[in-house]
């Protein structure tokens, strides 16, 4: 019989197999066969820590959310700081994490593919997780713009950045394929980050005219 520790191992491995899976195929196309398979276990261990694969999605869902968004600790930093400097740390942020964890790449794929076309199993978990990271860069692009976070002008704003980071974070290789001179300036956060808020708060600026 396995420790706890085993066990807790496995489910790990269940969660990252799916999660890699769901990401690339979406919730309907992917089997259980697969999963087990490609998490080097057994179906009675899934059924054992999920009950089923509706139950594992919700709870790969859950973990890619928590995986991405921003900690409430990095939220009162950032928050503390200028407004345009804060926007710079929190595009750099998203970019060097993603770009250093390639075992998150998955969750951020994952949530952006649901973001766009939430399926029933996960619409909710899904819409709670934008709904709160959103409205924390709106109450940073609020205070960058001098207006309130609920103002149609910030709301662009706020899909216009999600937009370019997305971009940056999931398309980067096919960005790079169009204009192969960009691909070296595409790994430097510092440099993209600048680009993403001067863009974005130039738009803001144009939809004040």
């Amino acid at each position: 019989m396995g420790t706890p520790k085993d066990s807790e191992v496995t489910r790990g491995k269940i969660i990252e197999a799916a999660g890699r899976l769901f990401a690339e195929k979406g919730f309907k196309a992917v089997t259980v066969r697969e999963i087990v398979q490609l998490a080097d276990t057994h179906l009675s261990a899934l059924n054992y820590h999920f009950k089923g694969k509706e139950a594992l999605y919700l709870a790969v869902v859950e973990d890619a959310c928590r995986a991405v968004a921003s900690t409430e600790s990095d939220q009162q930093a950032l928050l503390a700081m200028p407004a345009k400097e804060a926007l710079y740390y929190y595009v750099k942020g998203t970019l060097d994490e993603y770009g250093e964890s390639s075992e998150l790449n998955w969750q951020y794929a994952l949530v952006s593919r649901n973001s766009v076309v939430p399926d029933e199993l996960s619409s909710d978990l899904i819409l709670q997780h934008v709904k709160v990271e959103l409205n924390f860069v709106a109450q940073l692009l609020g205070k960058a713009i001098g207006e309130e976070p609920t103002s149609d002008r910030v709301l662009f704003s706020v899909c216009s950045l999600m937009g370019l980071l997305d971009t940056v974070c999931l398309y980067g290789v096919a960005a790079s394929s169009i204009a192969p001179s960009f691909a070296a300036c595409m790994q430097q956060s510092d440099w993209v980050a600048k680009q993403v808020v001067t863009l974005v708060l130039a738009g803001a600026g144009e939809l004040s005219a």
